[in-house]
Order: structure tokens, then C-alpha cells, then sequence
């Protein structure tokens, strides 16, 4: 116990702390994107690919080193980034600058959490809360914080298809090209490196081939195979090449949860007002 409460309390206040982090971060970040200006047009200059492999052919390396001119404040500056998706000369951009780092990246609308950061600040808030509604209150209070977090989520999960179900679209056939093997960590003596493996993704556009790396990556390297057939999708509006289009599981898992977080809070209702 740890002044009142019980381990897995505090393993609840933690979660909580971290998923409120999580939410204030993006919610600050957003608000500095809208407020100040970050989000600029770049023009790429020059593109140089650069590519490694391992004993084994997997890709170990797999990146563009571009050089790009915009516009700040009226004065033309160039700057030389790295990123994951290919690029041609003169194709034009969207790029943020990161205000940790100083450094500028690409920047596009598949970047995004499925979750809102309002959405996450709450849920972290209700989390952190509800070990101490436990001790104070009992079990019945707690269950309808728990309730509410459900119908919480389930409502983020709904807004989440609802936004992407609104994009304009456009389908685009693909194919696995090739197989980067990303290892986060250093070797030691006692663990090895966590291996994860993302497809590079194929596809042509406006008559030209061009490479993505995935957003999504396994640990199983038997999970993507080279040569199998996929969709994305080019949302018309901004020129972002979307992996997922609006998922109906999003839709029918939020309308569960709020289903069955519905009946968790009558139930604990009715016991407090009985």
C-alpha cells in the first residue's frame, strides 16, 4: 500500500500520467502548428537515395537525402532533410519544423493518432482518478469512471472513421517492393536489439513509380511478402498517400463500447440509488 493505495493503483496513476502527457503534447504541439505558423511549402532541389543491406539482403537502410528551398519570413532558405518516401525534383512539399530538435521533416495529414488529444487528456485524467474514487467512494464510483472512459474512447474511436471517412480519395494499386529490418537498441551481452520489419511499399502516380516506406511495421519478417498485391489511397485535397482508409471496426468497436459502458453505468447507478 502506498498511502492507501495498492499496487495496482498506482500502476493506474502511472498509466494515467502517461497517457495525460501523451494528450498535452499533441494538444500543444497542434496548437503551436495552428498558431505559429510552422506547416511551410518547400520545393525539392536535388534527391539522393540511399540504401544499405545486410548479410542476409535485408534492407538495413533506406532513405532520401533531399535538398529543398522555401520561403521564411520573405527569404528564400534551403535546407538538406532526410525522409522515408520518395520524392522527385521540383515536387513540392508540406514541412514542419520540429522545435525540440530545430530540425525541419516532411509533414503530412497520415501522421496523425487515432486518438484526439482531448480525447487522451481525459482519458488520462478519469484514469488517474479512479484508484482514489476507489478508496474514497468504493467500487460502484469507480465503475462509472471506468464507464465513462469506455464511452470515451468509444466516442474517439467513431470520430476518428467519421474524419477519415470524410477525406476525398482516390484508390491507387501498390505492391510489397522490398523489406527494411530495423533494429531499435544496441547489442549487449544479455538482450539484443528489438528487430522490426516494414514493407516498402510501390505504386505509380500520375504515370511516374514511387516508394513509401510503411507506418507499419511486425516483428514477424514472415509478414510481409515481396511481390503482394496492395491498395492505398492519395487523398485528392492534400496529395497524402494513405496505407488505411476508414476502418468499419473503428465504427462498430466504438458503437460496442459505448453499448456496453452504457449498461456498466446503469448498473452502477442503480446500485447507488438503490
Amino acid at each position: 500500500m502506498l498511502g492507501g493505495l495498492t499496487i495496482q493503483g498506482v500502476f493506474l496513476v502511472v498509466i494515467g500520467a502517461a497517457i495525460l502527457v501523451v494528450g498535452t503534447t499533441s494538444l500543444r504541439r497542434q496548437i503551436r502548428i495552428k498558431l505559429g505558423n510552422f506547416v511551410k511549402q518547400a520545393k525539392v532541389l536535388n534527391i539522393n537515395h540511399v540504401t544499405k543491406r545486410d548479410d542476409e539482403g535485408y534492407l538495413i537502410q533506406n532513405y532520401y537525402d533531399i535538398k529543398i528551398e522555401f520561403d521564411d519570413d520573405g527569404k528564400k532558405q534551403q535546407k538538406a532533410i532526410k525522409c522515408i518516401d520518395q520524392y522527385e525534383k521540383n515536387d513540392n512539399i508540406n514541412i514542419i519544423k520540429d522545435i525540440e530538435r530545430g530540425e525541419y521533416r516532411v509533414y503530412g495529414n497520415d501522421k496523425v493518432g487515432v486518438f484526439a488529444p482531448f480525447v487522451l487528456i481525459i482519458s488520462g485524467i478519469l484514469i488517474i482518478t479512479m484508484p482514489f474514487v476507489q478508496i474514497s467512494f468504493g467500487d460502484s464510483y469507480m465503475s462509472i469512471l471506468l464507464a465513462l472512459l469506455l464511452i470515451l474512447v468509444g466516442f474517439g474511436l467513431i470520430m476518428s472513421y467519421c474524419k477519415a471517412k470524410a477525406r476525398e480519395i482516390e484508390k491507387i494499386d501498390a505492391e510489397i517492393y522490398d523489406i527494411l529490418k530495423w533494429e531499435s537498441g544496441q547489442r549487449k551481452k544479455w538482450t539484443n536489439p528489438t528487430v522490426s520489419y516494414y514493407p516498402i511499399i510501390k505504386y505509380k502516380i500520375f504515370g511516374r513509380e514511387k516508394f513509401i516506406r510503411s507506418r507499419y511495421n511486425s516483428s514477424v519478417p514472415s509478414s510481409f511478402k515481396k511481390g503482394k498485391k496492395l491498395v492505398v489511397y492519395r487523398d485528392v485535397n492534400t496529395g497524402d498517400i494513405i496505407e488505411k482508409n476508414a476502418r468499419k471496426s473503428m465504427l462498430v468497436g466504438g458503437i460496442a463500447l459505448i453499448l456496453f459502458a452504457g449498461v456498466g453505468l446503469y448498473s452502477s447507478l442503480s446500485i447507488i440509488l438503490s
